[in-house]
C-alpha cells in the first residue's frame, strides 16, 4: 500500500479549452498529456480561450487613456481657476466646481487602473499551471471542452515520498534488521 498526495487542478476562468499540454508519444508524434506523464512545477497544462479576457484588458486600457486625458484637462482647468480666483476674477463656487471635476477625473483614472488589474488577473486565470512537480493521475478535459470556474482539469499526484506498509511473519522478525533490502 502507498500514500500519495493528490491535487485537483481546477480552472478559475470559464470558456472553451484551446490548448492542452503536449507530450511525445511512443510513436514519436505529439499527443495530449495523459495519466502517467511526469509534469514539472510551473508547466502550463491547459489554456482556456483568451480572446474575451484580452478584450476586457484592451477596454480597460482604453478607458484608462480616456480617463488620463480627462484628468489632464481637469488639471489645466483647475490651475486656470486657481489663478483666476487669486486675481479675484472667479467666484468660489466656480473654483470648487473645477476642483470637483479634477477629483472626479482622478477617481476615474484610479478606477480604470483597478479595472485593468482585474482584467489582467482574469486573463492570467485562463491558464492552468502545475503548482508542483508530480505525475498526472487523471486528465478530465479535452480540447474544445467547455469549462467553468472550479472545473477540475487534471489530478496531479506527488509520489516522490511513498510510504509502504507490509507484513513480516513472526518467525522472520528476528532475522530482519532496519535498513536491509
Amino acid at each position: 500500500m502507498y500514500e500519495e498526495v493528490e491535487a485537483m487542478l481546477a480552472f478559475k476562468a470559464s470558456g472553451y479549452v484551446d490548448e492542452l499540454i503536449q507530450r511525445k508519444g511512443a510513436d514519436g508524434r505529439q499527443r495530449a498529456a495523459q495519466a502517467g506523464d511526469q509534469i514539472s512545477r510551473g508547466t502550463v497544462l491547459a489554456k482556456v480561450h483568451q480572446a474575451d479576457y484580452q478584450e476586457k484588458v484592451n477596454q480597460g486600457r482604453a478607458k484608462l487613456a480616456e480617463g488620463e486625458a480627462t484628468l489632464r484637462k481637469a488639471n489645466l482647468d483647475l490651475e486656470r481657476a486657481k489663478t483666476l480666483f487669486a486675481a479675484d476674477s472667479l467666484i468660489k463656487p466656480d473654483l470648487d466646481s473645477a476642483q470637483a471635476n479634477f477629483d472626479s477625473a482622478q477617481a476615474r483614472v484610479t478606477s480604470a487602473r483597478a479595472d485593468i488589474e482585474l482584467a489582467l488577473s482574469a486573463l492570467g486565470d485562463t491558464t492552468l499551471i502545475a503548482p508542483a512537480t508530480g505525475l498526472i493521475l487523471e486528465r478530465k478535459i479535452e480540447v474544445g471542452t467547455l469549462v467553468g470556474a472550479g472545473t477540475v482539469g487534471f489530478v496531479l499526484g506527488d509520489v516522490s515520498a511513498v510510504k509502504a506498509r507490509f507484513g513480516i511473519p513472526d518467525a522472520a522478525i528476528a532475522t530482519v534488521k532496519l535498513g536491509e533490502s
